[in-house]
C-alpha cells in the first residue's frame, strides 16, 4: 500500500469535522545547507495548493514560522492572527534546538520539561484561543537525537535530508530508514554535496526520505512560495526577548556557599562547581558568573 504525504497534511474537511484540533506531525532532519527550510516550506505551500483547488477559502489558511524560538513564545505571536476564522494551520518550527527548552532531552533542564508539558496540551491552547481546526506542526533540526524526544516520538512522519555519517547517528537512522532507503539517502547526500552539475543538485535539493508511520519513499517537491493570499507569521529568534524572561537561580553563589558553610561543609571550590552543576547544568538557570573570577576575595572560614 503507497501513501500520499498530501492525505496527511492537506486532509479534506470530514477529517475536521471527525477530529478536534488534531496536531499531524512530522520532524526534519539534515545538515545545514541540505534545503529543510526551503524543502519544508515548498511541501506546505504545495498543501496549500492542494487545499485551495478543494475549495478552502485562502482566508481560512494560516502559516507561522517560527526560527529558533520555542513553542510558547511562538504561540504567544499567534494571537496576532484572528485564530476563530482559521481552519487549516501549519506550524514550522525551524531550529528547534536552538531554542531555550528545546534541545534534546540529554540536556534535561526544567525549560526542557515545562516545553514538553506545553506541547503535549497545544490542541487544547489553541481551542482555548478559539482555533478549531486542523494543525500540521514541523520540526526541524541538524541532527536527530536534538530535538525533543517528545518532538521525535510524535511525529508520524520523518523526513531526512542528509545522510547520518556519524556511527552513533547512523545507530539510530539506520535501523528507522533500512539498509535500502538508508542507500538512497546516501545518492541524496552525494547529489547535495558533490552534484556534477546544477540539475543534480537542485534535485538533491528537493529530495527527502520520507519515513510515514511503517512506510517509506523518496519525496521530491518542487520549489514553491507560500501564496501570498493566506496569512503567513513569521516569529524570528528569541535574542530580543526583555531580560526578565530569563530564568535566574534562586539563590546566588555568594548565599549558597555562605548557607552551605553554616551547615559544615567546609570546601569552596566544590561548593561553586556543585552550584554550577545544580542550577546551570540541571535546572537550566542563568547564573552570575562573576561570583567564579579568580579575583572575587573567598568567603572566611
Amino acid at each position: 500500500m503507497s501513501f500520499s504525504m498530501y492525505d496527511y497534511i492537506a486532509p479534506p474537511q470530514w477529517v475536521l469535522r471527525t477530529v478536534e484540533n488534531r496536531p499531524n506531525t512530522m520532524i526534519v532532519i539534515g545538515s545545514m545547507g541540505c534545503g529543510k527550510t526551503t524543502w519544508t516550506l515548498s511541501l506546505v505551500a504545495r498543501a496549500i495548493e492542494r487545499l485551495l483547488e478543494l475549495g478552502i477559502d485562502d482566508s481560512e489558511i494560516a502559516v507561522v514560522h517560527s526560527m529558533g524560538t520555542s513553542m510558547s513564545r511562538a504561540l504567544e505571536a499567534l494571537k496576532s492572527i484572528e485564530l476563530p476564522r482559521v481552519r487549516y494551520l501549519y506550524w514550522f518550527n525551524d531550529d528547534a534546538p536552538a531554542a531555550r527548552g528545546m534541545h534534546g532531552r540529554r540536556a534535561m533542564s526544567e525549560e526542557n520539561v515545562e516545553e514538553s508539558r506545553f506541547y503535549v496540551v497545544i490542541r487544547h491552547r489553541l481551542k482555548r484561543m478559539g482555533f478549531q481546526g486542523f494543525m500540521f506542526v514541523v520540526h526541524a533540526a541538524q541532527i536527530y537525537h536534538l530535538i525533543d524526544i517528545t518532538f521525535r516520538r510524535m511525529a508520524k512522519i520523518k523526513a531526512f535530508k542528509d545522510y547520518p555519517d556519524e556511527p552513533s547517528d547512523l545507530k539510530i537512522v539506520g535501523p528507522m530508514l533500512g539498509k535500502t532507503y538508508l542507500r538512497k539517502l546516501k545518492e541524496i547526500s552525494f547529489k547535495i554535496w558533490s552534484p556534477r552539475d546544477e540539475e543534480e543538485l537542485r534535485e538533491g535539493l528537493s529530495s527527502a526520505v520520507v519515513k510515514f508511520i511503517s512506510r517509506k519513499k523518496v519525496v521530491k517537491v518542487e520549489r514553491r512560495d507560500i501564496p501570498k493570499s493566506v496569512t503567513y507569521l513569521k516569529v524570528e529568534d528569541e535574542e530580543d526577548l526583555p531580560q526578565s524572561t530569563v530564568r535566574r537561580a534562586p539563590v546566588s553563589q555568594r548565599e549558597f556557599v555562605r548557607l552551605a558553610r553554616e551547615c559544615g561543609l567546609r570546601n569552596e571550590k566544590k561548593l561553586r562547581t556543585f552550584y554550577k552543576k545544580l542550577f546551570r547544568d540541571i535546572l537550566g538557570y542563568a547564573i552570575d558568573e562573576r561570583f567564579t573570577e579568580e579575583r572575587e576575595p573567598l568567603l572566611e572560614a
